[in-house]
């Protein structure tokens, strides 16, 4: 039996497809803006199936989120979306890794 499509042509098959697809968002779709900064994050398809969106054509993480209302349904909400805000860690000083560090104490300067 001869195989329909050739393996080798596969991969081309998919790059032309997703090419096709991206090209059809960015013309096609909806300008998705951040909802925390409001800055534009580009043009999106956006697919519900099977319980899920699908987003096609982002290319930042982007997280979603339910926005206030004036009149509270549950039976309808609206959706946003905003990127992951950067991470917010205590800078970590020279003092703080000998605190923690279990050969050195604080109370004699760190010499054992």
């Amino acid at each position: 039996m001869v195989p329909i499509i050739d393996r080798p042509l596969v991969p081309l098959l998919t790059k032309i497809f997703r090419g096709l697809l991206l090209k059809l968002a960015h013309t096609f779709g909806i300008l998705l803006k951040d909802q925390r900064t409001g800055e534009p994050l580009g043009r999106v398809l956006v697919v519900p199936f099977r319980g899920k969106l699908w987003i096609i054509g982002l290319s930042a993480s982007v997280r979603p989120e339910f926005l206030p209302q004036i009149r509270t349904t549950y039976w309808k909400q609206d959706l946003g979306f905003s990127t992951h805000p950067d991470p917010d860690f205590p800078s970590v000083s020279r003092a703080d890794l000998t605190r923690n560090h279990p050969d050195r104490s604080p109370d004699d300067g760190g010499s054992r």
